[in-house]
């Protein structure tokens, strides 16, 4: 029987493969290797397009200018060089001026509106191409071909590390994992996300806060090569285990300004467990709790779902089933889980009016159950509010929202010249931890501000 090969060799062998991979940068330095002795009339031209702004390094972008200078190889035997950067070279011999001009003004056209493309930026040089003749600066252009080869090589294979296929998390995985994981403060991975009541006025405010793991830390320090989704009886076993891990640290935590509500999302089974009960008893007298359940986990056992549910509203704590699309109403009558909330994903095509018919179905379930009981999630835009308001929902979280409170934050933070919205908006995801530790301002950052709706 063959032995197994070692995960380590197995890597090193993946990353020799790369590394036999041909690139247009090596294509390109191997051509001016063998033209050297035969350079005469030869020329190098190198259309810098890396430098262009983002918007115009789009791929199709970069398709376009390769078809339009094509005339130059199917017309003169040019050979044309799409490198990994974006930038392209062209290697003629003895091509008429006029059609090498004619390609230049075509490409300068096409990237009319981006400022490289200008042929004169005030210091004489022409920061969009470069024309080099072979003849005499053909080893000028091999360093700079080199250069272009080397990071082109480091850009392969950091790409081939990115890309490695992770290992499925097996049993095994799953209990070194959380080994590592009870070793482990568990605090700093996890996030939370404010959500917002939008009245009929321009005041918004903060209704509760949900606190949640973040599944990219966890990946990133506890286990970066493994697939922690891969088998769904595991993770559902991992996630339960996740629960009752925040609820733990939960009771720890340490905040300038508690939310009055507090929201987070369990497993049914987590409910039962007595580290629950201990994290109801360790919420302030003024604070109340929000459990979000997926509907498939209440309806694999609706008699547990039951008796969670009365325990809840025993103790003034509310029920919101969460993972739910427009779509979802037509296969689920969700009146029959008597839940509090139900929380709505946002998508952008839900403003598109070829999709209408869906928002006016959706809309008739928002009246059915009442729309003081929705909540819109991953609100990523004004529009999304807006599209929801129109149809009455009153409650909205995602990232439109955390910028909004991250405004409104530095609009008031003694210390708000010293970061970024961007930055502000992270940090008040992070309830400990490095991340939170870039905050100087934690009172700010752990505010529960009020803020001005979108207007309809």
């Amino acid at each position: 029987m063959k032995p197994t090969t070692p995960k380590r060799v197995q890597v090193q062998q993946e990353l020799a493969d790369v590394s036999r991979i041909v690139t247009p940068e090596k294509l390109l330095l191997e051509t001016l290797e063998r033209i050297a002795r035969l350079r005469d009339g030869r020329f190098a031209m190198h259309f810098h397009l890396s430098r262009l702004l983002p918007q115009y390094r789009d791929e199709s972008y970069l398709r376009i200018a390769v078809r339009v200078i094509d005339p130059l190889a199917s017309g003169y035997r040019c050979q044309i060089f799409l490198l990994g950067n974006g930038d392209i070279v062209v290697l003629g011999r003895d091509v008429p001026a006029v059609d090498i001009e004619s390609s230049i003004f075509k490409l300068r056209t096409l990237f009319g509106k981006d400022p490289l493309a200008q042929e004169d930026e005030g210091d004489g040089t022409d920061h969009f191409v470069s024309w080099h003749e072979l003849e005499t600066e053909l080893p000028a252009f091999m360093r700079t071909a080199e250069e272009l080869h080397r990071q082109a090589e480091a850009r392969k294979l950091t790409v081939a590390a990115r890309t490695q296929k992770p290992e499925p998390m097996s049993s095994k995985h799953l209990e070194a994992v959380l080994t590592s994981l009870e070793r482990t403060s568990v605090l700093p991975m996890v996030r939370r996300q404010a959500a917002a009541r939008f009245g009929a006025g321009a005041q918004a405010e903060v209704v509760f806060q949900e606190f949640f793991f973040s599944m990219a830390d966890i990946q990133k320090t506890i286990a970066p090569r493994l697939d922690l989704f891969a088998n769904r009886w595991l993770f559902l076993h991992f996630t339960g285990e996740l629960d009752l891990m925040m609820l733990a640290a939960l009771t720890q935590l340490r905040l300038h300004h508690r939310p009055p509500i507090i929201s987070v999302n369990l497993n049914l089974s987590s409910i039962s467990d007595r580290r629950f009960k201990a994290f109801l008893d360790s919420l302030a007298p003024e604070q109340s709790l929000i459990v979000e359940l997926e509907p498939v986990d209440a309806f694999c056992n609706l008699a547990a779902f039951a008796r969670a549910k009365e325990m809840l509203w025993a103790r003034g704590h509310k029920i919101l089933m969460d993972r739910l699309t427009p779509l979802s109403f037509e296969m689920i009558d969700l009146s029959l889980f008597e839940a509090d909330y139900v929380k709505v994903s946002w998508s952008p095509d839900l403003g598109d009016p070829r999709r209408a018919k869906i928002a006016d179905d959706f809309h008739a379930a928002v009246l059915a159950l009442g729309a003081d009981r929705f909540i819109l999630s991953r609100c990523d835009s004004e529009a999304a509010v807006k599209w929801g308001m129109q149809l009455g929902i009153p409650w909205f979280q995602g990232r439109f929202v955390d910028a909004m409170l991250g405004a409104v934050a530095m609009a008031t933070c003694k210390d708000s010249k010293a970061c970024t919205l961007a930055q502000c908006i992270n940090r008040r995801t992070a309830i400990a931890g490095p991340l939170r530790a870039e905050c100087t301002n934690h009172p700010q950052v752990d505010s529960l501000s009020a803020i001005r709706s979108p207007a309809r």
